[in-house]
């Protein structure tokens, strides 16, 4: 009842001044909604258990050398199959791998789907249960059974409009029909968001003799369930010891290896080891927003109570107590802030679509953000605690309210004004580092999207197509389909330069494979350096604009019944040939079985990022390669005078006329690839940007609003000044003298915290320090000059005063 009577007060005085009301609750709504997005990522990602029936005993295992330089990692499917044998405190051993496959149809354009390629176990392991259907059985874990798959919730629904009687139906994959037994549930699928599943006897290259009969093919990443009664200490023991046991029994499969460790890691903190560091940033600078509108309505409730003197003394002397009179003014103050948190819950609400698709490139668990009761829960609570933070500072105030206004305005006035110049100086400190936290972001992606990345993306589209693996078998087939298709698309209007490449720069792809290089004359001929290997053909080095510092980049008669020859960049040059001239050298990319010369040098380029060392690259002849691993996937057209997506379609056509069950997978321009891998830090630097911007207008607002009620009750002292011939202006520096000496207490504590946190930033940065004083210096320049303007506005307008009218009064 009490409680009730208290928020019908607050909410009849709020009727009276709705001004002040609305003020107070925008200002909490920025700083809690703020709050509100961030965790609802934090929660999603990171708190939640997973949604897996047996999430809380899953783990993932890693295996492999012991050393300064190497970590455990992946499996090979021997090792798996001992793993499973033989470890006793794993209940459930089961090995995942990704793949890329052409799903042909009936009437509908091929597609290029993902496959995650599975135990038949994997499923139940997890503990995820089908939407229709089944997942795999024992009896499908075989050479020779049937081929089914299990189709992706998303992918069902986008491919087959969510029909559940899409469960038997057949397709066509790597020249083979496969059943269609189930549908997955809308869960987050670890670790890839794959389009089908299938079984592994169904994978063409698992089932080959190079990767199933190699103890170290370690490509299958493996999950287990620890068995029931048993720790995951425990679990990690056992498994160390097999891991032991196979080094003994397997010494040619890790040749030059000591020791063999293992390790598991909880499948939880394996989802979210990379989003961790990066959101408990975000919630901590969001947290120093709502700090800042904390202070900044303490202030104005502060300068509020000032003008409700006789309100409240009047009631006192009705026999208010001191505790209705706290109550009344926490009452008030929790009903803005639950106002507030309404607000902020909208822009939380609003929010989650762009933190998601942000969220989707560090966790696989993007599509748990969500405002749920959690969030909700999370939201009121800090509404409640807020509430009652700025409603307790003046309601401490109002305590002894009846006798200050008896007995000791003044000095109760003194107490507040202290409490009024902490709240602010407390303000322009934590507003500091926020704006430092976000001018180094944005420095730092500015340094980043400065670099030079060694060629020039402008109009040019990339088209990714991978071949179908049963159709395309060597790399002569592989070759016929790219003299096919190439004259096509350069007989296209508008086309300037085409070519074909195993991988292009920025793609995030890692289809490059790394080759030992043999350089002849080389003085170390036992451990040659390790480089990039891409395969191009003729006008790659053309259409991506990358120089060719001297001799010759490839051409047309760079063909099978040619020499062999090579291109190298500037920096496998200079590591192949140090101190030589590398055009005319020669390399073997095989141990000295096939010779190649060097007939380019060509400039270096960033392939792996704007972030990425320039990387050591030696270019093969598509036509040449003998030695080639893989095919080539992607195809780079440079245009001249038309946007090269207006091309897309047209490519999809030239394909379709060449083979018209091989599927384009993804056409993109390069630089909406070059703006894609800079995505994350883009977004980072824009949400500490507004952090920063909110935290600049509310300190700024926090201080205008401290002096503005300082030079308010210093009217008459200052029309007395002006009366006894006192300047205007030495009354105006009088005022912005005290709001500069809040702004400096406010820059050095600001500073101090910068200098002890800026650590917290460092693995976000790119080319800058965290605690660089440029920027340092930068900042409190900015926030000075709009703290000094702050304070002189509210001190030129309190000066403007009748001194006659002033003295009068």
């Amino acid at each position: 009842m009490r409680i009730r009577t208290m928020l019908r007060d607050a909410a009849r005085v709020f009727r009276t001044n709705p001004g002040f009301a609305a003020v107070i609750v925008l200002t909490l709504g920025l700083g809690i909604g703020a709050n509100s997005a961030i965790f609802s990522l934090i929660n999603g990602v990171l708190l939640q258990p997973l949604p897996y029936g047996s999430g809380a005993a899953l783990v993932r295992v890693r295996m492999g050398p012991s050393g300064p330089a190497q970590q455990p990692g992946n499996l090979s499917p021997l090792e798996v199959a001992d793993v499973r044998e033989r470890a006793r405190a794993l209940d459930g051993v089961v090995e995942y791998h990704t793949m890329f496959f052409n799903l042909l149809e009936r009437e509908r354009e091929p597609e290029r789907v993902q496959v995650g390629v599975v135990s038949w176990d994997f499923f139940p392991v997890l503990g995820v249960q089908p939407l229709h259907g089944r997942t795999f059985t024992p009896e499908e874990d075989r050479i020779g059974a049937e081929p089914v798959l299990v189709l992706g919730y998303d992918y069902w629904l986008t491919r087959f409009g969510g029909d559940p009687a899409v469960v038997g139906r057949s397709v066509e994959m790597n020249n083979r029909p496969h059943r269609i037994v189930g549908v997955l549930p809308s869960v987050p699928t670890y670790p890839n968001q794959n389009d089908v599943w299938m079984p592994w006897y169904a994978c063409p290259f698992r089932v080959g003799d190079g990767w199933h009969l190699n103890r170290q093919a370690r490509s299958l990443l493996t999950v287990a369930r620890v068995a029931e009664g048993a720790s995951v200490d425990a679990a990690a023991a056992d498994l160390d010891r097999v891991a032991h046991e196979l080094h003994a029994e397997h010494g040619d499969a890790y040749p030059g290896v000591e020791q063999v460790d293992a390790e598991l890691v909880p499948l939880k903190e394996e989802l979210t080891a990379e989003a961790r560091p990066t959101f408990l940033i975000l919630l901590a600078m969001a947290g120093l927003v709502l700090l800042i509108a904390c202070a900044n309505v303490t202030n104005l409730t502060l300068a509020r109570l000032n003008q409700r003197q006789s309100e409240l003394a009047v009631r006192a002397a009705l026999g208010a107590s001191q505790r209705r009179l706290l109550g009344q003014l926490v009452g008030e103050s929790v009903l803005l802030a639950l106002c507030g948190a309404l607000v902020g819950v909208a822009m939380a609400y609003g929010s989650v679509g762009l933190l998601r698709e942000w969220a989707s490139a560090l966790s696989p668990r993007f599509n748990e953000v969500r405002v749920d009761g959690w969030v909700l829960g999370f939201t009121a609570l800090v509404a409640l605690v807020v509430g009652v933070v700025i409603g307790g500072v003046p309601g401490f105030q109002a305590r002894r309210l009846a006798a200050t206004l008896r007995e000791q305005k003044a000095s109760g006035t003194r107490t507040r004004h202290r409490v009024s110049a902490a709240l602010v100086v407390a303000q322009v400190g934590v507003a500091f580092v926020l704006l430092t936290g976000s001018a180094l972001m944005v420095r730092s992606f500015s340094n980043l999207v400065r670099v030079d990345p060694g060629y020039d993306a402008r109009d040019v589209l990339t088209v990714t197509i991978d071949l179908d693996w049963a159709t395309y078998v060597t790399n002569e087939d592989s070759r016929a389909f790219y003299r096919a298709l190439l004259p096509r698309l350069r007989a296209r209007p508008g086309v300037q330069a085409v070519a074909a490449a195993s991988d292009f720069p920025m793609s995030g792809a890692t289809f490059q494979t790394q080759r030992r290089i043999l350089a002849q004359g080389a003085t170390d001929t036992d451990a040659p350096p390790q480089v990039n290997a891409r395969f191009v053909t003729d006008g790659y080095f053309e259409t991506l604009g990358i120089p060719i510092l001297s001799g010759r980049a490839f051409e047309a008669r760079d063909d099978a019944q040619a020499a062999p020859v090579a291109i190298v960049s500037r920096a496998a040059a200079q590591r192949l040939f140090p101190g030589r001239d590398a055009i005319g050298g020669q390399i073997s990319p095989d141990n000295g079985t096939t010779w190649l010369t060097v007939v380019g040098i060509a400039a270096d380029v960033r392939q792996a990022g704007f972030e990425a060392d320039l990387s050591e690259e030696v270019y093969f002849a598509f036509e040449q390669s003998a030695y080639q691993s893989g095919f080539a996937r992607r195809v780079l057209i440079r245009t001249a005078g038309i946007d090269p997506m207006t091309l897309a379609r047209a490519v999809t056509e030239d394909v379709y006329a060449v083979d018209p069950d091989q599927p384009v997978s993804f056409v993109q321009t390069l630089e909406d690839a070059e703006s894609d891998r800079v995505a994350s830090p883009r977004t980072i630097a824009v949400l500490l940007g507004i952090f920063a911007l909110v935290a600049l207008v509310t300190a700024a607002a926090g201080l205008l609003s401290v002096i503005a009620l300082s030079t308010a009750e210093r009217r008459r002292e200052i029309g007395i000044r002006l009366a006894l011939g006192g300047q205007r202006r030495d009354v105006v520096l009088m005022v912005v003298r005290h709001g500069v000496a809040l702004t400096v207490g406010g820059l050095v504590l600001g500073a101090v915290l910068s200098l002890a946190v800026g650590g917290m930033l460092e693995s976000l940065l790119f080319g800058l320090d965290a605690r660089d004083p440029l920027t340092l210096v930068g900042v409190a320049t900015g926030l000075f000059a709009a703290a000094a303007l702050a304070t002189w506005v509210p001190a030129w307008r309190g000066t403007a005063v009748d001194p006659v009218e002033a003295v009068r009064e």
